[in-house]
């Protein structure tokens, strides 16, 4: 359940019966005992501790796969840079640079590809290595 989830069924089980002056009709919400509502309320501070965690550090969060395998945007970043100069070249009608420029592109990306897949498996190895200290 979501963190307001949790939140709405705290209010509608806490809330109490409010006494009319027909008796016969009671509340249709269902009610709980004190310790049932405090456990559904820590559970609500657990769930909205988690989520003010992942709003803090959604930032750091987003820079993580930057910071496991920085080869990958490094290499994206070479890459779009020879295909600028390429293009470049190529504008200026200079075919035989153009061309070593789009040679270089092509050894650019594949090193970037090289660095992605060494990256998922450095990124696994490091897994399985967490998963092997746990147990």
């Amino acid at each position: 359940q979501s963190t307001w989830g949790i939140f709405f069924q705290i209010q509608k089980m806490s809330n109490k019966p409010e006494k009319t002056s027909n008796s016969s009709s009671a509340s249709s919400a269902p009610q709980m005992s004190n310790e049932e509502l405090q456990k559904l309320k820590n559970k609500y501070l657990e769930e909205a501790e988690k989520d003010y965690e992942r709003f803090i550090n959604h930032k750091s969060r987003a820079l993580d796969p930057l910071m496991e395998n920085p080869f990958v945007p490094i290499g994206a970043f070479c890459t779009a840079g020879v295909l600028a100069g390429g293009l470049y070249q190529f504008g200026r009608g200079n075919q035989f640079r153009s061309q070593i420029f789009m040679r270089l592109r092509v050894i650019a990306q594949g090193g970037t590809v090289l660095s992605c897949f060494g990256g998922y498996y450095l990124m696994k190895k490091n897994q399985e290595k967490a998963a092997a200290q746990q147990n």
